[in-house]
């Protein structure tokens, strides 16, 4: 299990997977095989959904992401969907990065490749314009 140190946001992969807060009251649980359940503040179960083809899950302060190959969903913290996120152009997403931002490893392909070959990049979403930014390379 994953014990968030804080809920500024981390991330987990996908296995049987669990989310607590500093109280040790569940915050949201994960299972291989997309099932999902959200907590509420005293850990009682608010929400259960199942989610097919779901690639890994962050929890922020605020919100739920969770990770396809071709998009993210936005949720509240009970699960309601705000919005869809698509990768940027050319890509699909691998993984989400560790910190407060949303930050993801998106894989390109031959196109998006630069002189060496490399196509696994870095970028931080901006909620204000709702665009990628590319950052780095990923590795």
């Amino acid at each position: 299990y994953e014990i968030m140190p804080s809920l500024v946001g981390s991330e987990m992969c996908i296995r049987d997977s669990r989310f607590i807060n500093l109280n040790g009251k569940d915050i949201l649980w994960y299972d291989e095989n997309g099932n999902l359940k959200l907590f509420d503040s005293d850990g009682h179960c608010i929400n259960e959904h199942r989610y097919n083809e779901l690639k890994t899950v962050k929890v922020s302060k605020d919100n739920i992401y969770l990770m396809y190959k071709n998009r993210i969903s936005v949720l509240s913290r009970k699960g309601d969907e705000i919005t869809k996120i698509s990768p940027p152009f050319g890509y699909i997403f691998y993984r989400f990065i560790d910190g407060e931002k949303l930050s993801v490893i998106c894989q390109g392909n031959n196109n998006t490749a630069d002189k060496y070959g490399r196509n696994d990049w870095k970028f931080k979403y901006d909620f204000l314009n709702n665009t990628w930014h590319k950052e780095s390379f990923a590795y």
